[in-house]
């Protein structure tokens, strides 16, 4: 693993002085401890039983006592003056290491260090005088009576009471900041000793091209990309991957107050993004409670994607290695955590509980990827694939991956122009917000340079390697992931209202509205609708004009709006047309041209559904629009 590495600290704590007050409360009875046998003298259990005994319930809880608390703590202080961190490496496995001791100083001149030396004591006071420790002593009073061999309550052969075990004291808001300060430090830390690492560690160049020398070992026939003409594709296929890496990477103008970027913002924002603004990936269930907080990993997000400036996506750099490029202005991630504080004893029950969210963001400017993708696919395996198996777009990645010899990120360059200082907001208070944020900007800032420049190793060497083996252990998973299509209706003729339209719309027209067919060719048509057949509002036409019919037609006829249709369309030949008192007749159709055909108005129908029939396609166009109309 590339996160894989030994290093051994000596972790010092310097206390110059400390205070420790303990007033411990004993109502120990006298005639017991008269009547004490010396054999049972050094039996904890028996010194336990000459306590005023205590009542609990099932759960391990106080009912009733004698004379009340009868042991536990009447008073505690604790004070830590002077506590300081330092550490040093003693057997270190990752140059990045040595800067261990330096990120505690810095974190020390902010006041870091004492914030963690405050929660630590105010931690500690909190479990010696809460319910915790006292609970604790109780059973131990508990259980001193039932094991002494004198005490009249001795039960022979009886274990320790099992209520479950105590667990974690329920822990204070101030002390859960504490933790999450403390964590925040450390991970911050751990990341920059991380990020020295590579940076200082020597170089293993990475070759975008070194998976076409394993691939051309094999003796099978691949998809070659350089030349998709070639494959079961035909030959259309390579005008098709063109138009697909020209309309996603077009740079187009600002909309609504936006910046301008390239096209594939806006289709991030249409069909991908969850709210119009980011990409979530919620996590499943991943949650744990300790010391009465219930700790839920909710979500990532991902900012910034749509910003991106510059794309040149899927460019065959080699017959089975597509090269890829994109700029993005901004990126940010943010990790949002739901903290509850449950209020009762019991760490599952919601009642009066009140649940919070943190979030950790980190963000990078002016960035710049450039990675290869290695994508080996034999061609006999991949053209035997059903269509019906890809129509369900949740099916579409798990089954294409299942029939893919291999993917590999070759290589990952990456290049930074500016880190942004993470920050931590919700939950916390305004001060802990305010030392957390004056710590880790002061270290950030203090490792900018250092971390720019280690980030781009990172990327390739880390991260890449990690990419891999998330997406082989995904093909392992979904290995066989396409199902074969199974009919839901009573018919098998389809009724394109269920193909074409959504659910909704389809069960409004008549169709079953329960997608028997998948998802995948409906949502095609309503990205065809928006993007193709919609109307422009700067022009009044139809959006195929510019984005469909000018480019098709330009790769060709060379001549953007004209169609040339070379060689004979038709041609008819006539003998002994005595009729006419011809010996021959001949008419002939060839070389012919339709200029202006980029005039589609704005009444366009395209494959839509007929209301009333369900295997019926309505189609519709108005041409010639404009000063000049068609001419052929």
């Amino acid at each position: 693993s590339p996160l894989a590495m030994k290093n051994e600290f000596d972790i010092i704590v310097k206390v110059p002085t400390s205070m420790l007050s303990a007033d411990i409360l004993a109502k120990v009875n006298a005639s017991s401890v008269a009547a004490f046998p010396l054999e049972d003298i050094l039996d904890i259990n028996c010194w336990l039983a000459t306590l005023p005994q205590v009542m609990l319930d099932e759960n391990g809880s106080r009912v009733t006592s004698d004379g009340g608390v009868g042991f536990g703590l009447a008073g505690f202080a604790f004070d830590l003056s002077g506590f300081s961190l330092d550490a040093e490496c003693i057997a270190c496995e990752s140059i990045g290491a040595t800067v261990l001791p330096d990120l505690i100083k810095l974190i020390d001149q902010t006041g870091g260090v004492a914030v963690i030396r405050n929660g630590i004591e105010n931690l500690i006071s909190e479990v010696a005088l809460g319910d915790w420790l006292q609970t604790t002593l109780d059973r131990l009073v508990y259980d001193g009576s039932r094991l002494c061999p004198h005490s009249t309550g001795y039960v022979e052969g009886a274990a320790p009471s099992d209520f479950g075990g105590t667990g974690l004291p329920n822990l204070s808001r101030q002390a859960v900041e504490t933790i999450v300060f403390t964590t925040a430090m450390a991970a911050e830390i751990g990341f920059l000793v991380f990020s020295e690492r590579h940076r200082r560690s020597p170089r293993i160049p990475t070759d975008p091209l070194s998976g076409q020398s394993r691939i051309a070992k094999e003796k099978r026939r691949f998809v070659d990309f350089t030349n998709l003409s070639n494959t079961f594709l035909g030959q259309y296929a390579d005008m098709a991957l063109d138009g697909i890496r020209n309309y996603v990477g077009e740079t187009v103008e600002a909309v609504a107050g936006g910046s301008s970027g390239v096209r594939l913002n806006g289709l991030l924002r249409d069909y991908l993004f969850q709210d119009g603004e980011a990409l979530d990936l919620e996590f499943a269930d991943e949650t744990f409670t300790a010391g009465g907080v219930r700790v839920t990993l909710h979500s990532l997000r991902f900012v910034g994607l749509d910003s991106a400036t510059a794309l040149s996506i899927l460019d065959p750099v080699g017959p089975q290695t597509l090269g890829n490029k994109i700029a993005w202005d901004h990126l940010a991630l943010e990790l949002n955590v739901e903290l509850t504080m449950l209020d009762v004893v019991d760490p599952t029950a919601t009642e009066e509980a009140s649940t919070e969210t943190l979030t950790l963001s980190v963000g990078i400017e002016d960035v710049a990827l450039d990675f290869s993708l290695l994508l080996a696919a034999d061609e006999s395996v991949l053209g035997s694939l059903e269509l019906g198996a890809l129509l369900q777009t949740s099916q579409i990645l798990p089954c294409l991956l299942s029939k893919i010899d291999a993917i590999e990120l070759t290589q990952m360059a990456l290049s930074v122009g500016k880190v942004t200082v993470p920050t931590i907001e919700g939950f916390l208070s305004a001060e802990m917000t305010e030392k957390i944020s004056e710590s880790v900007r002061f270290v950030f800032e203090t490792y900018q340079e250092e971390l720019i420049e280690a980030l781009p190793f990172i990327v390739d060497e880390s991260l890449r390697v990690l990419l891999n083996g998330a997406l082989e252990d995904y093909r392992e998973r979904e290995n066989g992931g396409c199902p074969t299509y199974a009919n839901s209706r009573a018919s098998d003729i389809i009724d394109f209202r269920d193909l074409f339209l959504s659910k909704e719309r389809a069960t409004e027209v008549g169709g079953t509205g329960e997608a028997p067919y998948g998802t995948l060719v409906s949502f095609v048509k309503k990205l065809m609708n928006k993007e193709f057949l919609a109307i422009d509002t700067d022009t009044g036409e139809s959006k195929m004009n510019e984005e469909l019919i000018r480019p098709i037609s330009k790769s060709l006829s060379g001549v953007e709006g004209s169609l040339i249709i070379p060689g004979d369309l038709a041609s008819i030949e006539l003998n002994d047309v005595e009729q006419f008192g011809l010996d021959f007749l001949g008419l002939r159709i060839f070389d012919a041209r339709f200029d202006h055909v980029d005039t589609v108005g704005n009444v366009v129908k395209l494959l839509e559904p007929n209301i009333t029939s369900g295997q019926v396609l309505d189609n519709a166009a108005v041409f010639g629009v404009g000063p000049e109309g068609v001419i052929a």
